[in-house]
């Protein structure tokens, strides 16, 4: 039986006001039953539930249904049906009011664990000791997909077809825009496949090293041993850099100090030295650029490139480095000496031979595999995902041409699937010579707005159901959220007192840091961080690697040892 805990039930939580319909924004499968399954409503109310602000910290609008609700299909079965967890079927997401939570599925039944036990040692085995052939047919596949997606386009529909249409025998515009917005989708859900093809390898190591690691009283030092020291992530603050010291070598530094934003591009263009400078920028913008600002996965998230005063704020910090005759050079060779003495540190903790050799091949695994868990972000978050989000504005631009939609951002108000309807109907109307029922989409998304702005100032509750009695068994659970069961023990005993002043979570990093507090809501802000400061929002991602190197510590709402913020 689960502890009986304060936590609200799912179907305790009241609609948000003005917000009653919340549901008409999603798809019917994804919010939390509404009493008219019985048997999902019971299910519901007995599980342990956590809302993902990591990556959802607001509430979603119905088209960020195709990454959040894609981010938890792909990751449950990457699990539970393909590498085989012994005791996880993985981790079911649910909506209320419009965030997005999750549980954990545990399986207890012993013989069931001890059927999949011999399927996933096969399984996690093979992948450990073919890693380096797998990452490269991984990342082969991936560009293959990233290829296909910058060729999506979609035509304006003419007024006449043109003659080809009959010489070549080659259906109608109207064909070509079908097949365009049809495969927009199907590459989305093949980019999310490919995110967690190989995605639960470095978590899977990490948490067996970890568990060694609490036995023999080094846990917290595991993450430092086996951290990648050329992480392919870095390669867009490494580009940066490189911009930063062609700026110096060009003399051209006070442009950046006198300029924001565009301005720099604009002064740059008046001299030779400038336009040299631009032409290595173009060079690098994509897809280095194309970073992320956040780890929240919304229809529109920005990159660095859409923000070129953050971007040029950063590489002028770097050239204010330079100019100070300071390095900005990472320590790579100082880093590994860290790392051999932390290893050998932690060798000598353990107590039997038996144990020293399990670690000395744990090392040599979790290393081997450990880079990819950021790694791969730069192939999926960085590439793959802006170039979705870029082809759904395009989508659109394309609905606003055609008369469906005011602004191309209204597209964000339709559901994934919805979208075929309506792409349909254009195409229809275009065909026969009426119009297109823009009223009716029109009026859909002007009540979704109004509701979804009201889900924005609503506060949801960060637990619901039951205290779990098992530990989460996924390891991108523990690893990526900190859900472990310190942690459960922690939120159960804060659930029964007062927290007062002291703040506490879970200990990415060892050591002890002391310095200003910085409040950072948002990436557009983070030129304010300056050194030594103590870094607090509500989380990081790959774009803010030039901003974690002026802050002396980090402070999230969320994550435990393996997110972004711990690894780098």
């Amino acid at each position: 039986m689960a502890k009986e805990k304060k936590l609200l039930k799912p179907s305790e939580v009241p609609p948000v006001l003005g917000a009653e319909d919340w549901r008409e924004l999603y798809p019917q499968y994804f919010p939390f039953d509404s009493g008219e399954c019985k048997d999902a409503v019971d299910w519901e109310s007995k599980q342990f539930w956590y809302q993902n602000s990591l990556h959802y910290p607001r509430a979603i609008r119905p088209l960020d249904e195709a990454f959040c609700g894609a981010d938890h299909f792909w990751l449950g079965q990457s699990g539970s049906r393909i590498v085989v967890f012994p005791d996880c079927m993985g981790t079911p997401s649910r909506l209320l009011n419009g965030y997005l939570y999750f549980t954990s599925v545990v399986i207890t039944d012993p013989k069931i664990i001890e059927k999949r036990t011999k399927i996933f040692l096969e399984r996690w085995q093979y992948a450990i000791d073919n890693w380096e052939e797998l990452v490269k047919k991984w990342e082969e596949k991936v560009k293959k997909t990233i290829k296909e997606l910058e060729e999506i386009h979609f035509p304006d529909l003419p007024e006449i077809d043109d003659m080809s249409r009959i010489s070549d025998v080659n259906a109608s515009t109207a064909y070509d825009v079908l097949n365009a917005n049809h495969s927009l989708w199907r590459l989305t859900d093949r980019t999310w496949a490919h995110h967690y093809e190989l995605y639960q390898f470095p978590y899977g190591q990490y948490m067996e090293l970890g568990e060694l690691g609490k036995k023999h009283g080094f846990e917290k030092l595991c993450k430092d041993i086996v951290k990648g020291l050329k992480p392919l992530i870095l390669e867009p603050e490494e580009r940066l850099k490189d911009l930063a010291r062609l700026a110096v070598t060009l003399g051209i530094q006070d442009v950046f100090k006198k300029c924001k934003g565009s301005e720099v591009l604009t002064r740059l263009e008046k001299s030779d030295k400038g336009k040299e400078w631009i032409k290595k920028f173009d060079e690098f913008k994509y897809p280095y650029f194309l970073a992320p600002e956040a780890q929240s996965l919304y229809v529109d998230e920005k990159s660095w490139i859409d923000d070129p005063v953050t971007l040029f704020c950063n590489i002028r910090n770097f050239i204010d480095k330079l100019d100070k005759g300071e390095s900005i050079e990472r320590d790579v060779e100082g880093l590994l000496k860290e790392r051999d003495e932390l290893t050998e540190k932690c060798r000598q903790m353990i107590k039997t031979d038996e144990d020293r050799k399990e670690f000395d091949k744990l090392i040599e695994e979790t290393r081997k595999v450990a880079p990819f868990s950021e790694d791969h972000n730069f192939f999926c978050e960085f590439w793959s995902y802006s170039l979705v989000k870029k082809k759904i504005l395009e989508l659109g631009e394309w609905l606003c041409r055609h008369g469906v939609i005011d602004e191309p951002e209204d597209i964000w108000f339709f559901k994934r699937y919805e979208l075929d309807e309506v792409v349909f109907d254009v195409c229809q109307a275009w065909g026969i010579g009426v119009e297109v029922k823009s009223s009716l989409w029109k009026e859909k998304i002007e009540k979704r707005k109004r509701m979804w702005e009201k889900l924005c100032e609503y506060t949801p509750p960060t637990l619901l159901g039951v205290f779990p009695e098992e530990e989460f068994a996924d390891p991108s659970t523990v690893m990526l959220w900190g859900i472990t069961k310190e942690r459960l023990e922690e939120w159960e005993k804060a659930d029964e007192e007062d927290e007062g002043d002291i703040l506490t979570g879970v200990a990415a990093s060892s050591g002890i840091a002391e310095g200003p507090a910085v409040v950072i809501p948002r990436f557009s802000e983070s030129y304010k961080v300056k050194n030594g400061d103590i870094l607090v929002t509500p989380t990081t991602a790959p774009a803010w690697g030039p901003v974690l190197v002026r802050s002396k510590a980090v402070v999230l709402d969320s994550g435990g040892n393996m997110c972004h913020a711990a690894i780098i």
